[in-house]
């Protein structure tokens, strides 16, 4: 008898000292690569690939291996729990090429082992029909009618969103739709933290915002919901970090460009972290390096020397490697 009154009056103890011990809340861990830029293997026109390479210093002839090998590297090394590919992750081609690129993007993907999202961009848009691109859209399993989604983790209270911001650019009445069902979702989900993924960024690289109603009218959006922890977007040529309010912009370059880096984030209910990777293939970044510096975006940037211009691109540490608690 006195043996079971000391064991239930451990497990009195037990459970009064669980009730004051607070769960440590799960991290999420995801990765953001936009502009992959997928091309044919062997280049099916020289004279187009040499002309966006010289262009944007961009190694479309290496995209398929660099994606292969950085499929291996993300699984082995850095075992996420998702990850979003952000738009013009197929190049710039007639649609019949184009078509194949989206199928060869989804064949290359399913070899990663977390769950992974597709966000469009300009390429996607050229590539497939509004009806096509959303089926391939919700074959990664997201909630979408349109070329836009959602996507809910209930279990950590967080809801990742995919714009198709590149219709900013080519469709009034589809850019007033995508922004009305954000603001929907949003005021349905003001306790929710929330992830936004796009192609075309609405900051610049020096902070300012783009001048295009709709984005500014998405920025504004933004500012009234600090439940958006993170805007992560692609189309650019330069690593930057940006805090405005209360969120984190994040601007990724393509990891076909020098510096050849993507995006590692991990967020809870308490904090969000970001860290900024290199592809693990030195001879590749040598070679982007040489490429950037001869490109003709190198040429438009202010007292251009070798070592500014890769400046530039990589970004100071603070567009690199940054993290914060909630609230601010």
């Amino acid at each position: 008898m006195r043996l079971i009154l000391l064991f239930l009056s451990f497990l009195i103890l037990l459970n009064f000292n669980y009730s004051f011990v607070s769960p440590h809340p799960h991290t999420i861990k995801f990765v953001y690569i936009p502009d992959l830029n997928l091309y044919p293997t062997p280049a099916s026109n020289i004279r187009t690939k040499s002309k966006l390479e010289k262009e944007k210093g961009l190694l479309f002839h290496e995209s398929q291996a660099v994606f292969q090998d950085l499929i291996s590297y993300v699984n082995l090394k850095i075992n996420p729990d998702f990850v979003v590919f952000g738009g013009n992750n197929v190049a710039d081609f007639s649609s019949s090429v184009s078509d194949d690129l989206l199928q060869l993007l989804l064949d290359m993907a399913s070899q990663i082992k977390a769950s992974f999202f597709i966000v469009s961009g300009g390429n996607e848009m050229k590539s497939k029909s509004a009806n096509d691109l959303v089926r391939v859209i919700k074959s990664t399993g997201v909630n979408s009618s349109e070329t836009w989604w959602m996507y809910a983790v209930p279990e950590n209270n967080l809801i990742f969103v995919g714009l198709n911001s590149s219709l900013f650019f080519v469709s009034a009445s589809e850019s007033v739709k995508q922004l009305n069902w954000l603001s929907k979702l949003l005021a349905e989900n003001k306790n929710k933290n929330v992830v936004l993924f796009m192609h075309d960024s609405i900051v610049q690289t020096d902070g300012k915002i783009i001048s295009n109603k709709y984005a500014l009218k998405l920025y504004k959006l933004i500012k009234q919901n600090p439940n958006i922890r993170l805007v992560a977007s692609g189309n650019t040529s330069a690593n930057r970090l940006k805090l405005s309010g209360k969120t984190v912009f994040a601007l990724t370059s393509s990891i076909l460009a020098y510096p050849c880096t993507f995006r590692i984030f991990e967020i809870s209910d308490k904090s969000l972290s970001v860290r900024t990777v290199k592809i693990p293939l030195k001879g590749i970044i040598k070679k982007a390096e040489k490429y950037l510096i001869e490109s003709d975006f190198a040429k438009s940037i202010p007292q251009s020397s070798e070592k500014s211009i890769k400046t530039y691109a990589e970004g100071k540490k603070v567009d690199n490697e940054y993290s914060l608690n909630f609230p601010l």
